[in-house]
This record gives C-alpha cells, sequence and structure tokens, in this order.
C-alpha cells in the first residue's frame, strides 16, 4: 500500500514510548478516570432507600440464595433478575438486614466497574482500526462515568439490574475478544457465562447477544479473516432470540404479562420514544442550549430528532474522513439496539418517567461521541487546536459533574428523615402509628434539562391508584429496619407553602425552590388532619420552603396513664376548673435554630380559643422574638387535645441574625380577649407575669 493510501493515523508514526511504559501510562490513566467515578457518585452512600426499594425489601425478605433463582409463578414475585437481586440478599445475609447504605455502594462500584470496563472495550475496539493511543478510551470512560443521564440508575439502589446487567455484557464482550485473539477456550466459557448473568440481571440483557455480533463483524472485517460462525450463532441468536422467547413462556412477571407494555404502539408513540432517548445522544446540546418559551411537545420532538439527525450526520463525517466508520457505525448500533426493547414495547408514559433506561445506551454515546472526538483530533493538524477538541469534552464532563453532584445532594435531604423515622421504629412499641404528612414521592428540578419527559428522582412508593388507599406505606418506612407499624400518609395542602399551579386530586406539586416535589396522599383540611395526629403515636411533616426539603417529628403522642410527679407548672383559667399541665420544658440552641421541648398532659375543660405564646428575650429582659404557635408544629389547638393523653412536641424556632435571645418565655391566652392563664408552681406559687422561663443552653443539640 503506498504511504499516501494508508489511512491517516498510520500515516503519522511519531516515537513511540517502551511497552512497559504505555502500560504504565494506560494504568495510570485508567485508575485516575475509574477512581473519579468512584468518586462522582460516592455520595450515593448516604442516600435513604428511594421508591421500589422498600417493596423489594420485602419482596426479598423471604427469599433465600437458592430460592432467588427460582421461577416466579405469580405477578407478586415482580420480575425476575437474580443474578443482581442476589447481591441485596447477600447484604442481608452479612449484615442482617437490606442495609442501605451498603446497597447503595453496589450501584456505585457497579457504574465504577464499568467505567473501567467501557475504557477497556475501547482499547480493544481502537487496536481493532489501529488506534493504539489513549485519547479514545479515555474519552469515551470519561463521557460513560459522568453521563448525565445515568444518575437515575446510580442513585437509586433498586435499579442496580441496570448497572449489573451492563457490567456483565461489557464482561462477555471483553471475554469474547480476548478468547478470539487467540487464547485459551476458557474465556469463550467466561464469555458465555456473563452473558447469561446479563440476562438474568434485567429483561433487556438480551441485546448483548447481538453486540457479540457486532464484536465479531468488526473484528473479522477489519483482520479480514473468516467469522467465527459457531460462535456467532451460539452467543448472538441462540442466547439473544431465545432467552426472551423463554422469558415470556417459563416465568409469571410484571414483564411477562406485559403490565407495562405499550398497547397502542403506533408510530407517534414510537416517535415520541424515540425523541426521549434522542435526548441522550444530543447531551451536549441540551447542556449548552434551551428551547423558547411557549413551545410545544411536538416542538420539542421536532427538535430533538432535528438535532439527532444533524449531530449524527457531522459526526458521521468525520469518522469517514478519519477512516473510522466502522467504529462510529458500531457504536451508534449499540444505542439504537440498546434503546430499542423500550422504543418497541414499553409503554411511552413509563420511559418518559424512567432516565435509568438510558444507562445501557450510554455506552453506545460514549464510544460514538468518544471515537468523533479522537477522530477529529487526528483530522487535525495543527498541535495546538488538537487540544481544543478534547478540552470541549472536559468542558462537557465538567458540566456533568455538578449536574450529577446537585442531584445527590438534593437527594440526601431525605436521608435524615428516614434516619429519624427508623430511630422512632426502633423505640416505638407494636401498636404504636405513625402519621406522616405531606410525604414526597418525586423530586424534579424546577428547569428541568430535557426538552420532555420527566427528570427526577422517585422517592416514595405509591401504592394507591385512587388517592383514598395508598396501601402499605410502611414497607417504605420499615424498609431500613425490617419494623411494621401501622403507617398512614395524608395530604394537607393549607401547610404547603408553596403549591405549584399543577394538581391533581390526589397530589400536590410545591414551588419556589430549585426542586419541585411531588406530595401524595389523601387530602384533609384542619379538623381531618387534627383527629388523625390524636390518633397517631408518632407524627412527622415534610416542609419544602427554602432552604429547601426537610422532615422532622412535630409530635409523639401516648396515653396518659399517671400523672406528672413534679410538673413544671400547672396553666389554669376560671377558678382552676379549666387548665392544662405542662411537664418539662427545655431549650437548646442549634446553629440559627433554637429547639424547644416541651411536654403536655392533663389539659381539661379549656375554652375555645385557647393559644400559646413564645416569646425570647435578651440578657436585659427585653422581648426580641415572637414565636407563637400552637402545639404538634402549630397544627393543634391546646383546647382541641383529649385529657388522657399526654404530648411531647420539639419547636424548631428560628432567630434571625443579629438578635439576642437568651431565654424563652411561654404560657396560654384566650386568642379573643388576650388574657393569660395563670402560671402555677408545683408549690403553688405563681410564675411571675404568667410567663414560664425557659433557659436557652448554648452549643447543645439533643436534635
Amino acid at each position: 500500500m503506498a504511504y499516501k493510501d494508508k489511512p491517516i493515523l498510520q500515516q503519522r508514526v511519531p516515537s513511540q514510548p517502551s511497552p512497559s511504559i504505555a502500560i504504565f501510562l494506560r494504568l495510570v490513566a485508567t485508575s485516575a478516570l475509574t477512581f473519579g467515578a468512584f468518586a462522582l457518585y460516592a455520595g450515593a452512600v448516604q442516600l435513604s432507600l428511594l421508591y421500589d426499594d422498600a417493596p423489594t425489601v420485602w419482596r426479598l425478605a423471604e427469599r433465600s440464595l437458592i430460592s432467588n433463582f427460582a421461577l416466579p409463578r405469580t405477578l407478586a414475585a415482580g420480575e425476575y433478575r437474580p443474578a443482581a437481586t442476589t447481591l441485596w440478599l447477600l447484604t442481608r445475609d452479612l449484615f442482617g438486614w437490606f442495609y442501605g447504605p451498603v446497597l447503595h455502594m453496589w450501584n456505585v462500584w457497579a457504574h465504577t466497574l464499568n467505567t473501567a470496563l467501557v475504557i477497556a472495550l475501547a482499547a480493544r475496539l481502537g487496536r481493532a482500526i489501529g488506534w493504539r493511543g489513549l485519547a479514545f478510551p479515555l474519552l469515551a470512560g470519561a463521557l460513560f462515568a459522568a453521563f448525565p443521564f445515568s444518575y437515575q440508575a446510580v442513585l437509586w439502589a433498586g435499579a442496580l439490574y441496570h448497572p449489573v446487567a451492563t457490567a456483565a455484557g461489557l464482561a462477555a464482550l471483553l471475554a469474547y475478544a480476548r478468547w478470539r485473539d487467540g487464547c485459551n477456550g476458557i474465556w469463550l466459557s467466561m464469555s458465555a457465562t456473563a452473558l447469561l448473568v446479563a440476562c438474568i440481571s434485567h429483561e433487556a440483557g438480551f441485546v448483548f447477544g447481538f453486540y457479540l455480533l457486532g464484536v465479531e463483524l468488526l473484528l473479522a472485517r477489519r483482520r479480514r479473516s473468516r467469522l467465527r460462525r459457531a460462535a456467532m450463532l451460539a452467543c448472538a441468536f441462540a442466547l439473544a432470540l431465545a432467552y426472551p422467547i423463554l422469558y415470556q413462556l417459563t416465568v409469571v412477571t410484571i414483564w411477562s404479562e406485559g403490565n407495562y407494555f405499550e398497547r397502542s404502539n403506533d408510530i407517534p408513540a414510537i416517535l415520541y420514544k424515540l425523541a426521549y432517548f434522542a435526548q441522550g445522544m444530543i447531551a451536549w446540546m441540551l447542556a449548552i442550549t434551551r428551547p423558547a418559551p411557549g413551545t410545544t411537545l411536538q416542538q420539542h420532538i421536532v427538535l430533538a430528532l432535528g438535532l439527532l439527525v444533524a449531530e449524527l450526520a457531522l459526526g458521521l463525517a468525520v469518522l469517514w474522513r478519519a477512516r473510522a466508520l466502522s467504529l462510529g457505525l458500531w457504536a451508534l448500533a449499540w444505542w439504537i439496539i440498546g434503546i430499542a426493547p423500550a422504543v418497541m414495547l414499553l409503554d411511552a408514559s413509563y420511559t418518559s418517567d424512567a432516565p435509568r433506561l438510558m444507562y445501557l445506551p450510554s455506552v453506545g454515546v460514549a464510544l460514538f461521541w468518544g471515537v468523533v472526538v479522537a477522530g477529529a483530533m487526528h483530522l487535525v493538524r495543527h498541535r495546538r487546536w488538537q487540544l481544543v477538541l478534547p478540552s470541549l469534552a472536559t468542558s462537557f464532563v465538567l458540566w456533568c459533574v455538578p449536574f450529577i453532584l446537585i442531584r445527590i445532594a438534593e437527594t440526601q435531604r431525605l436521608a435524615p428523615a428516614l434516619q429519624a423515622i427508623d430511630r422512632d421504629l426502633r423505640q416505638s412499641k407494636p401498636s404504636d402509628t405513625f402519621l406522616l404528612i405531606n410525604a414526597p414521592f418525586v423530586s424534579l428540578p424546577a428547569e428541568q434539562t430535557f426538552l420532555f419527559g420527566r427528570e427526577g428522582m422517585h422517592l416514595w412508593e405509591v401504592d394507591g391508584p385512587d388517592g383514598q388507599s395508598w396501601g402499605p406505606v410502611w414497607k417504605w418506612a420499615g424498609s431500613v429496619s425490617g419494623i411494621r407499624r401501622e403507617t398512614l400518609a395524608l395530604r394537607h395542602p393549607p401547610s404547603i407553602t408553596a403549591r405549584d399551579g399543577y394538581e391533581e386530586a390526589d397530589k400536590s406539586f410545591t414551588t419556589g425552590t430549585p426542586f419541585k416535589y411531588g406530595l401524595f396522599g389523601r387530602a384533609v383540611d384542619d379538623a381531618q388532619l387534627q383527629d388523625a395526629i390524636l390518633a397517631a403515636n408518632y407524627i412527622y411533616r415534610f416542609d419544602y420552603d427554602p432552604p429547601g426539603l426537610r422532615a422532622r417529628q412535630i409530635g409523639r403522642i401516648e396515653p396518659m396513664t399517671t400523672l406528672a410527679a413534679a410538673p413544671l407548672a400547672r396553666l389554669v383559667i376560671g377558678g382552676g376548673s379549666a387548665g392544662a399541665t405542662l411537664e418539662f420544658a427545655a431549650a437548646e440552641r442549634c446553629g440559627a435554630l433554637v429547639q424547644l421541648h416541651l411536654v403536655w398532659s392533663d389539659v381539661r375543660n379549656l375554652p375555645r380559643p385557647t393559644g400559646v405564646f413564645v416569646h425570647g428575650h435578651d440578657g436585659q429582659g427585653l422581648q426580641t422574638l415572637i414565636a407563637d404557635a400552637d402545639p404538634v408544629g402549630g397544627l393543634v389547638p391546646l383546647d382541641r387535645i383529649p385529657s388522657g393523653l399526654r404530648i411531647f412536641e420539639t419547636r424548631a424556632i428560628f432567630v434571625p441574625p443579629g438578635v439576642d435571645v437568651d431565654t424563652l418565655r411561654l404560657g396560654a391566652y384566650l386568642r379573643e380577649s388576650l388574657q393569660r392563664y395563670q402560671a402555677l408552681k408545683p408549690d403553688g406559687g405563681e410564675w411571675p407575669a404568667n410567663e414560664i422561663v425557659v433557659p436557652i443552653a448554648d452549643d447543645v443539640c439533643l436534635g
């Protein structure tokens, strides 16, 4: 072959480092990038269990490592993905329960492993077309590790199936390529085993059979060798085509019964789903562009498909000039095959609410744009301009990093709530009831990157189809500890400070913060909520005003079996026939908040309406703060409390900057006349001005 007819990559052969140095550099670069993928998602181990995680926990709780592989015969089994769920069962057997941080760590480890496997696959495919440098493997690995729309598959422990199936499939491809290079036949056995693991990790795992066929075609074409037909037919057709058929015939799951399948798979629905997945291929454009306000869904679909065609045309033109078109088409085929099951089979509403489905196709996205950038680098003669192209790719990766970290941080807001609920579950009695007010089922960015579809994190399993029967909400609350208690979720719209205009009969949506939340539960008014609170034992409220999602126990209620021996004060009015006992009061400073702990009991015959005042005073005794509120988060008036209950509450009082508060003074009063209740001490004396004085402890935060 004449020099001028050789591929560009072969025309310029600069001095190469020794093989040992090249291997060392590749190991260092791969290790650094793989560690970066781990560090990017390491914060996920601090997340609580989310959405389907809770039903999965309780579904797997009764299984063993062996029975996990039994073919399911009822819909209650959920899915048949035993290879991935085995990791959950190992966690339970090793730690005593489905320990949340370990479950999340499986996802992080799987994603980290996949990053290394993508780098290895890119290096192997690059050698097939004569590329032996690090640019293509590292670009592909970085784009995969930080692919922005993969976050759901890594942050959601229950989405482990996607990273595990991808890891097994990538291992199958690399083992097959190793065997094809002339190594021992054990590599072919390992490839077949890994392919089987991919299939039984996720229903879409069979697509790796087609990917094996693609590897064979690419390697055979470049080497001009005969196809390994036996391996091709066995791996590609027998496994890729037979497994879905056997799945449909032998198991009963939500997938084999078609619960999520598209009922009317017409052309508009297919185009909608294709455009949805196209957003992954054009993610770098979505990072820098936004559609004009007021554009319709149809216009967004046209825009997504138009950008897809334009970008693919540009990329393929670059690859044709760089003599790397075969590898680019192979990567593009990966993306097409990866999205095909969802595009052809799944319901559009399910698909557009599941960014996790982009995880497997993102390998094709990373390989395609990695080879495009690497090919463009070889086309550019000037070395300075060669550095511009990877700099652009690096800029996109740097945009992806905060995109992912912000979503991790926002999802972490829910973790303290679950930890507190878990703490109470462990100390509660079997007969206790938990009440959750304004609990969230999904978080969504106020300004999403997607052109359409829902870009968010599912938080809570919503079982009820009609807004009335929300199913066993205790599944979520008890998924960490394995303790079951009766749990009720209610939605109280008046206590949501800022609601979005989009409302449903059984859902509300918040607004006013960078992330908005969907809230679920039966809507109740003030009176209905008060009845529910007084019938519960542990009461939690979720708030969404700035700085964002937070939840805390606003009250704990138990029967009053005995009177307090030495109460702090007895608040009486009307000659003592009506009154309430304040058994305990303590306050401590927690940053900008002052936490006030109160215990009420023996409430009798209080006239309505009765209020509770809380005033802050400085060191000179001057009033500097007013924080009046009813008990239990301001939701239950003192006069509404029955006499046979003891109520524990913790109030979080915000102290504005520059305001000096050394003590709190509190008591009760009649709202209409502002007459204060008489505050009596245990010895019969009276608190001055009928104000119970509570000193504030500094640098203490009891929670």
